[in-house]
């Protein structure tokens, strides 16, 4: 790919323009994978493609790989919904929430693979994520339910991260009693689901809710050291923005958000 920036990186949850051969639009897309990738012997970009046959550009990139392999591409990088978080001391953030709904988990998986398995950030992680069930009615089709496991579970010595799954319905289970305080784990199947039991992730069978934004945030006087990133449909991010933003110890300024359209 040609870069017309010229660039050599990118800031983890930017997006890509990409320009393909013969077709006069820009197809804008996130990058899910990291700049640690690009650094590699075989450096590549990872970017999320939804299978759309009336986006030109996106049409284009779902041909046989024998048709696209070898092509050149020009592309733009932008987005600022990014890490690090603009005009914040890194050194001062010791609490990252990332809320996603549906594909809003895109720009995130690559900043919290980033922050977990690649950068230097030394404080906690908290992931609210809420979706439905996948093409194959289980939550490991939930769009990168089995990477974000893989994720989390890295850091399990030192309990330092969490994430809730929200699975909204459809679903097969009966909703579960807690709110956030019990811990789940991917060990149990039942009725061709998955149930997750343990220490560094809970499963939701509902909708989340303001409790669980609070319960994510924790303690008022730890959340001056709150970084909190917001992505999904507008609806979901408008609320769980103005929650996020007039809950008490919460800095406006520290409340970064996305919209998917």
């Amino acid at each position: 790919m040609k870069n017309e920036q010229q660039q050599t990186a990118f800031l983890p949850g930017q997006w890509l323009d990409v320009y393909v051969p013969n077709v006069h639009q820009a197809g804008g897309f996130t990058i899910t994978s990291t700049p640690n990738d690009l650094k590699k012997d075989r450096p590549y970009l990872e970017l999320a493609i939804q299978n759309s046959p009336n986006n030109p550009p996106a049409k284009w990139l779902w041909q046989k790989e024998r048709k696209i392999i070898g092509k050149s591409l020009s592309i733009r990088v932008g987005g600022s919904f990014v890490w690090p978080p603009p005009d914040i001391d890194l050194d001062k953030i010791k609490k990252a929430v990332f809320i996603a709904g549906g594909v809003g988990i895109n720009p995130l998986i690559s900043i919290i693979t980033h922050l977990i398995s690649e950068g230097n950030y030394k404080g906690r992680i908290e992931l609210l994520y809420s979706s439905r069930k996948g093409a194959s009615n289980n939550m490991s089709s939930i769009l990168f339910m089995d990477r974000i496991h893989e994720l989390f579970k890295k850091d399990l010595p030192q309990r330092r991260h969490h994430y809730t799954l929200f699975c909204t319905n459809p679903f097969t289970l009966d909703p579960t009693s807690h709110s956030g305080e019990k811990r789940l784990d991917f060990n149990l199947e039942r009725n061709r689901d998955i149930h997750y039991v343990g220490e560094h992730q809970t499963i939701e069978f509902r909708r989340f809710e303001e409790k669980d934004l609070e319960v994510a945030l924790g303690p008022v006087a730890e959340r001056k050291g709150i970084v909190a990133y917001v992505c999904g449909p507008p609806p979901m991010t408008d609320w769980a923005i103005e929650v996020l933003k007039r809950s008490k110890g919460m800095d406006e300024k520290r409340v970064l958000c996305e919209k998917w359209w």
